[in-house]
């Protein structure tokens, strides 16, 4: 998987009240969704165990964004980092 191009392993790729938001089976956390900033910073805020889950859970994102919501929380990544509260912005 880890010479897979992005492209190969998108799952979807969605701007959302400019907001971005991306599923992606990821070469270390198998599929995640992550909510893009309007700095550019992507922040993981879902992981699935098959591509079909993630199809669905793109979707969930995408209506949560459009919602109006903004505070989620960012998924923590094994022992380096822990899980933490922050805002869409």
């Amino acid at each position: 998987m880890a010479t897979q191009p992005i492209s190969e392993r998108r799952v979807a790729l969605d701007n959302v009240d400019g907001f971005g938001i991306s599923t992606v089976l990821s070469e270390d956390q198998g599929y995640e969704t992550a909510l893009g900033t309007t700095e550019g910073k992507w922040r993981p805020v879902d992981r699935y165990t098959d591509k079909e889950a993630a199809q669905v859970g793109h979707l969930k994102w995408g209506q949560w964004v459009r919602d109006g919501n903004r505070d989620f929380t960012r998924l923590g990544y094994d022992d380096l980092a822990d899980p933490e509260e922050m805002t869409l912005s």
